[in-house]
């Protein structure tokens, strides 16, 4: 399907003009762009042997494990679709690559993740006029971050307010948000089994993490609009309608 956006030279520029009584009115461009999405469709179905069925006591609730199987499966591949699509390299016009354009956060002693981020949410604001507004660790480089002496030597303890109540928080998710001056940080923690499936004799295993060592910052709008700029909005199609 097809659809047109705004391209984002068009936006922070000053283009009115100040013109004397009757003077003539300065006329802006708009400067649009095409672009294309599809709607991928998934299905699954869990097929159960009628001898087994049969023979179920109702506590083993077959009925619900065929339900949560499926939703699981639609889930994991709407995230492991996500991250081949957005957390990855060559996708971004800001990328950086640890060991290059920076010291990797695996380097606990030398490391500076708390720099690296502002340089990225500094980057990310001087190219879109956005600041970004979440950020989104791979569980690894969580745990990397974590425990360097650049995190743990400045965010010992960091003021929270959740709900009512203040709340000194020790480094992690909300104290890194906190000090950023991000709304969340999220711990991409999802794994992902890419053996065959060999239903004779139940397949193989063989997990790995999808998010890895990775780190994503980007603004992602509390609420979803025509004419609201936000990075990695999916759309979900249901009864014939769009729900993002």
């Amino acid at each position: 399907m097809l659809f047109r956006s705004l391209k984002r030279a068009y936006f922070n520029r000053i283009t009115a003009r100040k013109i004397a009584l009757g003077g003539a009115i300065h006329s802006s461009n708009i400067d649009w762009k095409k672009g294309v999405f599809s709607c991928e469709k998934y299905v699954e179905s869990v097929q159960l042997p009628f001898e087994m069925k049969s023979v179920a006591d109702p506590q083993v609730m077959l009925g619900d494990s065929q339900m949560n199987k499926v939703m699981d499966s639609l889930m994991l591949i709407e995230e492991y679709g996500w991250a081949a699509k957005f957390f990855t390299t060559g996708v971004w016009d800001t990328e950086v690559v640890g060991g290059a354009g920076f010291t990797k956060w695996s380097s606990a002693s030398s490391a500076t993740p708390l720099d690296d981020i502002r340089t990225g949410i500094l980057a990310i604001q001087l190219a879109t006029g956005i600041k970004p507004n979440k950020l989104v660790l791979g569980v690894t480089a969580a745990y990397a971050l974590f425990e360097t002496d650049d995190v743990t030597a400045r965010i010992k303890t960091i003021p929270i307010i959740n709900g009512n109540q203040m709340l000194l928080a020790k480094a992690g998710p909300m104290a890194l948000a906190a000090y950023l001056g991000l709304d969340e940080v999220l711990i991409a923690d999802t794994i992902v089994n890419t053996a065959a499936e060999n239903n004779s004799v139940g397949g193989g295993e063989s997990n790995s993490w999808v998010f890895a060592d990775n780190a994503l910052l980007c603004y992602a709008a509390p609420a979803l609009g025509m004419q609201i700029p936000t990075a990695m909005m999916t759309t979900v199609w249901r009864d014939r309608k769009s729900v993002g």
